[in-house]
């Protein structure tokens, strides 16, 4: 847009400096005018002199004027069409710059319409569960290291944020809160390599502990020898333990191999941008 905005200014220019070379010629072309009038009037009183002159005027003048005419026609006519083509040039680049500004609109808008489809997605989930939510919040960055998983949100203890509380997104369970400060805190996501959650298959009913790998998911701990999970099934927070209640989708089961199960989190970690965070339990 400021490239377009220099050449509107380049355009200006060059049309200023034809005009003025323009009434340039026209001044020049008067004193000399004025010069052959005050010269003629000196010599007027030598009747020889003045015999030759007129004589000969007509047929030095008339080629003269002949030509400035044609001359002055043409220039005329140039800077007409320069004019027009300057004028539909600058109409071009204001075009363009407006297409610009539009194309921008366009952008923001888009961006708009995609964080507002997030935003009713989390709100209502709120809604429904609008006893138990203590205050929603937006993801501000997402940090990952070869184990640590988590992310930043923007409220902090004058939002009355403490430590443990669970924080969701769209009702899966994104982790705890590991730190506050007055104006944000640190969320430990689920698969970051130090978080534990007690968790119960919503199938075959089998609890155990899901243990984050530092990547995406993590593995389950203590489970039965005899354990029924499957592939597929989902897990929820058992509500055992000082923090998690019961009932919180936490992750999905994607591998089974005899005494290995793996399951990667519900929520998209990646992809997160607004987060609710529950109120504390009553049992701390």
């Amino acid at each position: 847009m400021a490239i377009l905005a220099n050449r509107i200014k380049t355009v200006n220019m060059l049309a200023d400096f034809i005009d003025s070379l323009k009434a340039f010629v026209v001044r020049f072309l008067s004193i000399i005018l004025m010069c052959c009038s005050i010269f003629l009037w000196s010599v007027a009183g030598n009747s020889k002199i003045t015999a030759v002159i007129f004589d000969n005027t007509a047929s030095l003048i008339n080629p003269i004027v002949s030509i400035f005419d044609t001359v002055t026609i043409h220039i005329n006519n140039s800077v007409e069409f320069i004019n027009r083509t300057w004028d539909a040039s600058q109409e071009n680049i204001t075009l363009k710059l407006e297409n610009a500004k539009l194309q921008r609109l366009l952008i923001d808008s888009a961006m708009l319409k995609v964080e507002n489809e997030a935003l009713r997605k989390h709100l209502k989930f709120t809604k429904e569960n609008i006893d138990n939510i203590d205050i929603s919040a937006r993801i501000i960055s997402v940090f990952s290291g070869i184990y640590a998983r988590g992310g930043v949100i923007n409220i902090g203890t004058k939002d009355n944020i403490d430590k443990n509380q669970i924080v969701l997104s769209e009702g899966n369970v994104v982790g705890k809160i590991i730190y506050t400060a007055e104006n944000y805190s640190n969320v430990m996501f689920i698969t970051d390599a130090n978080s534990r959650i007690p968790v119960v298959s919503t199938i075959s009913g089998a609890k155990a502990i899901f243990a984050g790998d530092g990547h995406n998911g993590g593995r389950l701990l203590y489970m039965s020898e005899g354990h029924k999970i499957k592939q597929g099934e989902y897990l929820v927070s058992s509500g055992d333990g000082k923090y998690f209640p019961y009932g919180l989708p936490v992750a999905k089961v994607v591998t089974v191999s005899g005494g290995y199960v793996y399951a990667e989190s519900i929520a998209n970690l990646n992809n997160i941008q607004f987060v609710s965070i529950l109120k504390p339990r009553n049992n701390n």
